[in-house]
């Protein structure tokens, strides 16, 4: 049954264009489903989380290679990440997607950081502010990045760094794979992924998704 059941699920995602779904499942359930219906695992996601870099207060900003923005309006579309290795799998934004998700049905109030021509994006990452503990928070809820070029990732972080100053956040927090652009700029800023994570998937320490390609 539970074969039959994901078959017909499967079917239903071809028929909409889906290439692939995925989920975070418990170790047991995990086990079922890479047994029966051949699972793969994804690369750990671990969170990032700390105080707010320094700003400089008295020293002009460098020049910026790259124009930045943050949009108030969805772009009429989305640049394209550059292709993956083989044994690699990455989820596609587009812009109905982005329109719909962050802009006509926000689930909290998003400021969306672009970098380039604001209606067609090099880079755009999406960020939200929480409370934990009481302490306020910037969190980096999506981020895409086009390209191998370190300081389009650069400046958008410095960016959502100089946002989240202006919004009184005292740190930041976000998910994230150390080896994509968003682990790599987080690295070059000097910070380190935490050991520790909600209780998701009975694992102290990460977020481990699981998939499945659609064929």
């Amino acid at each position: 049954l539970l074969v039959e059941m994901a078959n017909l699920a499967y079917e239903l995602c071809t028929d909409r264009g889906l290439r692939f779904v995925y989920a975070f499942p418990n170790d047991d359930v995990m086990r079922v489903r890479q047994a029966l219906l051949s699972w793969q695992t994804l690369a750990k996601m671990v969170e990032w989380e700390g105080p707010l870099p320094p700003l400089p207060a008295s020293q002009p900003p460098r020049a910026a290679r790259h124009e930045y923005a943050l949009i108030e309006k969805p772009p009429e579309r989305l640049s394209r990440p550059q292709v993956v290795g083989a044994s690699e799998i990455r989820g596609q934004r587009d812009a109905e997607w982005l329109k719909w998700r962050i802009f006509d049905n926000p689930m909290v109030q998003y400021d969306v950081h672009a970098i380039g021509d604001p209606n067609e994006p090099d880079a755009y990452a999406v960020t939200k502010f929480y409370r934990r503990q009481k302490v306020p928070y910037g969190h980096i809820v999506d981020w895409h990045v086009t390209g191998d070029d370190p300081s389009v990732s650069e400046e958008l972080l410095a960016g959502i760094w100089r946002r989240f100053a202006e919004c009184n956040a005292e740190r930041f927090s976000c998910w994230a794979n150390r080896h994509n652009s968003l682990g790599k700029a987080l690295q070059e800023a000097g910070y380190e992924e935490q050991a520790h994570s909600p209780n998701i998937d009975k694992s102290p320490d990460q977020f481990q998704y699981h998939f499945s390609v659609l064929r």
